[in-house]
């Protein structure tokens, strides 16, 4: 599958990585139609990031393999993230919640305050966590939210403890973390470099221009 779309991409000028990891972090940006409303228009707020439909997102995710895989994910896309990790080759080890603690009210009936991290593992077994880490953490993560999108801390903290000596990269990343590598659409002052833009992959991809690649966190 892989080597398929490895090829197609390299027919159209793209560079193409194929990089190893031994843990990818994926917070995909999935794509999301959002309509301005008659009642409480201000509540439905333009998305401040590009987002992609899930073909574009499963064609990276294939550039990238490692034996454990973990991707962000909400009641919308559940579904549709379980079968991305499944025809990546993945099998799924178990859903992480998010208890974000508070939420938006859609259709006014309950506060949606939660999002899935999902916890994929390749070939055949899971990797084995760091021996300190067994039962220390629990399959709920409780942070309040920042800004739109911007996944909880405890999560790295999370995965930092559970695998502290293996090489990691996040995808569409929005900032650097010493000792990840990172790829992702969102620069500013401490990430400028050290990011791969989005933007130029997916018109690379479009119009045959090599996409750029840019490491951060060392060597991965």
């Amino acid at each position: 599958m892989a080597l398929d779309a490895h090829a197609k991409r390299a027919k159209k000028g793209v560079e193409v990585k194929n990089k190893n990891y031994d843990l990818v972090y994926a917070d995909p940006p999935w794509q999301v139609i959002k309509t301005i409303r008659k009642v409480r228009p201000k509540q439905i707020r333009n998305l401040d990031y590009p987002t992609l439909p899930l073909g574009e997102i499963k064609e990276i995710m294939e550039d990238y393999d490692s034996d454990i895989l973990f991707i962000w994910t909400t009641d919308k896309f559940l579904f549709k993230s379980e079968n991305l990790g499944k025809e990546l080759g993945y099998t799924l080890h178990t859903r992480i919640i998010w208890n974000k603690e508070n939420g938006m009210c859609p259709a006014f009936t309950i506060r949606f305050a939660h999002e899935y991290l999902l916890w994929f593992y390749k070939k055949g077994k899971l990797m084995p966590i760091a021996k300190e880490a067994t039962g220390k953490f629990t399959s709920v993560i409780t942070e309040k939210p920042t800004r739109h999108s911007a996944k909880p801390l405890k999560a790295y903290e999370l995965i930092e403890t559970l695998y502290p000596n293996h090489s990691k990269i996040e995808l569409f990343a929005r900032n650097k973390r010493d000792g990840w590598d990172s790829w992702g659409n969102e620069d500013n002052q401490e990430n400028q470099g050290g990011t791969k833009n989005m933007n130029k992959e997916k018109e690379a991809m479009q119009v045959g221009k090599q996409a750029s690649f840019a490491r951060e966190g060392g060597e991965g």
